[in-house]
This record gives structure tokens, sequence and C-alpha cells, in this order.
């Protein structure tokens, strides 16, 4: 644990060097280009400001890549660290839509099926939703269902 807290210390004063260049241009790169590490030790010690995951470029960007299927797990593990409740209501319905259909796709095309890590694509959505339906009871219904 101790060596955990000094790793989580070094990334925070060497991102802390960088703070400025922490934008939501470089949070696209990293999802466009599945900078894995780098953003997920972001994403744990909170480099990137909060209104970054608000930002509807960003938004935009995070659910076109959701609705290409590519890297799937990736978004799926960057969107439960995110606070997705603060988004405006059309994108979490957009969101909901893209999982539903997801679910709805053969076994063949299903994209959380295909992805190399299955059991951990159903779990991260099904947390997902579970999330959304908790933070928002107007989609409750809605992603039970899913």
């Amino acid at each position: 644990m101790y060596y955990f807290n000094v790793i989580i210390l070094y990334y925070r004063e060497m991102m802390g060097y960088y703070k400025e260049d922490l934008d939501k241009d470089l949070f696209n790169y990293c999802l466009k280009h599945g900078k894995k590490n780098f953003l997920k030790k972001a994403m744990i010690i909170h480099a990137f400001e909060n209104h970054i995951f608000k930002d509807e470029d960003v938004i935009y960007f995070i659910i076109n890549l959701m609705y290409e299927g590519q890297r799937n797990n990736f978004l799926l593990n960057v969107l439960v660290l995110m606070d997705i409740s603060a988004w405006k209501n059309k994108f979490i319905k957009s969101l909901i839509d893209i999982i539903a259909q997801y679910v709805e796709e053969n076994y063949e095309k299903n994209r959380l099926l295909v992805s190399y890590n299955p059991l951990m694509s159903i779990a991260l959505s099904a947390e997902l939703l579970t999330n959304i339906s908790s933070s928002r009871k107007k989609f409750e219904n809605e992603c039970k269902r899913v």
C-alpha cells in the first residue's frame, strides 16, 4: 500500500508540472488513441478539471466513439470513473440508447460480447446503467429494462 501511495504522489507531482496541458484536447486525444495507463492514472488522482467532463464537445466525442463500437471496455471504464449525472438529459438518453443497441444486436455483431473481455463489458455496462438510474430517476425504468 505504501508503494501505491508513493506512485500516486509521483504521478500527481508530474501531472502538476503540466497542469495547463491537462485540457479537453488531451483528454480527447487519450480517448481516441487508447492511452489507457495515462488516462487511468490521471482520472484516479483527479488531474483533469471536472468541467472538462461536462463540456459538450467531450461528451459528443465520447458518444461518437461509443457509437462506433471501438474500445468499448476502455470507454466504459472511463465513463464509470466520470460523473455523468451532470450531463444533459439528451446525452444520457443517447448513451442509454447506444448500450441498448449493443444489447439488442445478435451474437455475431454484439459489441459487448465480441470485445476482448465480454464479462467486463457487461459488468461495466450494468454498473454504468445502475449509476445513471440511481442519480437520475427519469431514466430509472429505462436503465433497468436494458
